[in-house]
């Protein structure tokens, strides 16, 4: 409702209540006068008043004298008594307005009082909601504090496990670790990097990285290059270089880069881990070196065999010339000397196959002259003009009992050594070679050699020199001062161990800037140790059994037969192992033995063998073979062959490899 409405409303009920008051106390005033006009003075004036404030109280008054003397006029009261009545007069009046006042303004005072209560009340309500709220509000941001709390500590903790798990790797890692500055000085370095580079963590902190650089343009472009991939990648892996440790050894690395940058985006740091794979290349280098010499050895076999075929056709029909009747002598010469030249051929397939690990070396009686002849002819191609060689060596007593081509591989190792240690500056090279005794006195010197007669090689250069520190490790394999690429390591490692192997010994001594000599001392084996040429010469047996000659080379099938019948033998040939069976298969008696080369198309000569072997198990079989990666002499000997023999074959180790044959038993070629 509007305030105005409420204002006439109030003022309506007023006036109505004053004048049925004052209606009721002049009914009242008709019985007593005189108390009737107190209480029609005081009494309305103070309930109104009292219940509806100051203007009210006022207006009651105002009102209630004319009122009052109206209904006095009304009933017939006197002037005097209606002016008493009515409150005597005006002060009457002016009294009760005063009293309605007071009275109203008690009212509106109390009435104040009572809505600044309610608002007080009203207001600590809402402060209270307030509180409520701020409390819940608090308590939602203390928990949500607490949660943050929570989160960081947590967080702080997984940090610092970071942190702690960085440092331990930091530490622990065999990588060479270190952290470089904008700029590229190193500002922190792990143990490792004293591993890699020789550097102490302290030593290099401070330095530029620049210092493990070696001093040529291809590592500064190398590096470069690494630099300009980093900065364009962030993160670059595994990419190899070249480094110089600090003792001025270069080394290869593999190394991996990360930028990391501040919050502009520019480079703040680089990490930097590395490890040092020169072994790891060496290794790679042997490994490639024996795939290679797997190679060479795969290639000498099949060399070997063709050429063993070819040298069989010449040394047979050579040795056939040589026992026709003839008066020439200077033919008879001619021929002996392709029988020797053909003979020196088959030792150098045998070499060949030996040095490439396809043959098995054969100790013999070696005259150490002839190794040494043999071996400066290939180090005048392999030593630069540059080198002067020098021989001083006695033919006298230097036979050793040893496979001639490990002794070429120690004069050949220890030359190209010598000839490495000149390569820049040149110089002397000299190879010595001469008898010695070594008496108990002296033996002391070396390791496990006892007094007696030797064979001393000593190889001297005027080159570098050993210095002392590295002097005990160069026997030991792998280990080499030669740079990445130049060098395996083996070569001394090699030596040693022939030199070993064959019960002698080898030391070196050095001055660096002067030069350095080995000498290898080797157990001397007695004159009349074994010369073939020395020995009387022995006559071929004979025989007139019936022999199946079995060779997919018409040439040697034509020697063979030549050979054989020359010696008294009923020779009948077969080109493969079909034919052969065909014809043994027709008549197994009809043959006393049985010549099969091993390498043929379809069945081998082994398969041959047990073919034949089947249809009648006392046939001796003989096996022949220029080379052969499938079977072995021990193999073949304990699948029934009777004689395992190499081409190429001459006409007395035929004839006598043909009469042992018959005098082995089947049974006992079994089971050797």
């Amino acid at each position: 409702m509007m305030p105005g409405i409420k204002f006439l409303d109030r003022r309506l009920l007023i006036s109505v209540f004053s004048v049925a008051l004052y209606v009721a106390i002049f009914i009242l005033m008709t019985y007593t006068p005189g108390r009737g006009m107190a209480i029609a003075t005081i009494i309305p004036i103070v309930i109104i008043a009292w219940c509806y404030g100051t203007w009210a109280g006022i207006g009651a008054a105002v009102l209630g004298a004319p009122v009052n003397i109206a209904l006095c006029f009304a009933v017939g009261i006197d002037w005097m008594e209606k002016f008493y009545v009515g409150g005597v007069g005006l002060a009457g009046t002016l009294i009760e307005i005063l009293i309605g006042a007071v009275v109203g303004k008690l009212h509106d005072y109390n009435r104040r009082i009572q809505d600044e209560l309610a608002l007080r009340t009203a207001l600590e309500s809402e402060l209270q909601q307030h509180r409520t709220r701020l409390e819940e509000m608090v308590q939602a941001k203390t928990a949500e504090l607490e949660a943050s709390n929570r989160l960081l500590t947590q967080s702080r903790l997984e940090i610092q496990r970071a942190r702690d798990h960085f440092e331990t790797l930091f530490k622990t890692s065999p990588d060479a670790i270190f952290v470089t500055d904008s700029d590229g000085y190193v500002t922190m370095a792990n143990d490792s990097v004293y591993d890699v580079y020789g550097y102490r963590p302290d030593e290099i902190v401070g330095q530029h990285a620049s210092i493990l650089t070696p001093d040529d343009e291809k590592s500064w472009q190398q590096s470069i290059a690494l630099i300009d991939e980093v900065f364009e990648k962030r993160l670059v892996r595994s990419r190899l270089a070249t480094r110089i440790r600090k003792d001025g050894r270069i080394i290869e690395v593999e190394t991996s880069v990360a930028l990391q940058e501040n919050a502009d985006g520019g480079p703040m740091a680089a990490i930097s881990s590395s490890r040092d794979i020169s072994d790891r290349k060496r290794l790679e280098e042997q490994i490639r070196q024996a795939h290679k010499m797997e190679a060479i050895g795969t290639l000498a076999g099949g060399i070997a065999h063709d050429f063993n075929n070819i040298l069989g056709a010449i040394i047979g029909f050579t040795e056939l010339s040589l026992h026709l009747p003839a008066d020439d002598a200077m033919m008879k010469d001619n021929l002996s000397q392709v029988l020797k030249a053909s003979e020196r051929a088959k030792e150098l397939v045998k070499q060949i196959l030996v040095f490439s690990r396809a043959g098995t070396a054969e100790p013999r009686p070696v005259q150490m002259h002839l190794v040494i002849r043999e071996a400066l002819g290939l180090l005048r191609s392999l030593i630069p003009a540059t080198i002067d060689i020098q021989t001083d060596v006695a033919a006298a007593r230097d036979i050793v009992i040893a496979d001639a081509t490990q002794l070429q591989q120690i004069v050949m190792n220890l030359c190209a050594n010598a000839g490495h240690a000149m390569r820049l500056n040149g110089g002397v090279l000299t190879l010595k070679l001469s008898a010695v005794d070594i008496d108990a006195m002296t033996a002391v010197a070396y390791a496990d050699l006892p007094p007696g007669p030797y064979v001393q090689l000593s190889v001297k250069d005027t080159g570098t020199g050993i210095h002392e520190d590295i002097a005990a490790r160069i026997f030991e394999p792998f280990f080499t001062t030669k740079p990445v690429g130049e060098g395996t390591g083996m070569g001394l490692a090699v030596v040693h161990g022939i030199v070993k192997s064959l019960k002698g010994d080898i030391k070196m001594y050095s001055e660096p800037g002067r030069g350095t000599v080995f000498h290898v001392l080797l157990p001397r084996a007695e004159e009349t140790a074994g010369h073939d040429d020395d020995l009387p010469a022995r006559s071929a047996p004979r025989g007139d059994e019936r022999v199946l000659l079995v060779d997919d080379e018409p040439a040697l099938r034509d020697v063979g037969s030549n050979i054989l019948a020359s010696l008294g033998y009923r020779v009948t040939t077969a080109a493969n192992a079909a034919e052969a069976l065909e014809l043994f298969g027709k008549d197994p008696a009809a043959f006393d033995v049985v010549i099969t080369d091993q390498t043929m198309p379809g069945l081998t000569g082994y398969e041959l063998a047990q073919r034949l072997m089947s249809l009648r198990a006392d046939i001796p079989v003989i096996l022949c073979t220029g080379y052969s990666d499938t079977v072995t002499a021990d193999a073949a000997m304990a699948g029934g062959v009777r004689a395992f023999i190499m081409k190429p074959l001459n006409r007395l180790s035929l004839a006598e490899t043909l009469r042992s044959a018959f005098d082995v038993p089947a049974s006992a070629s079994a089971g050797s």
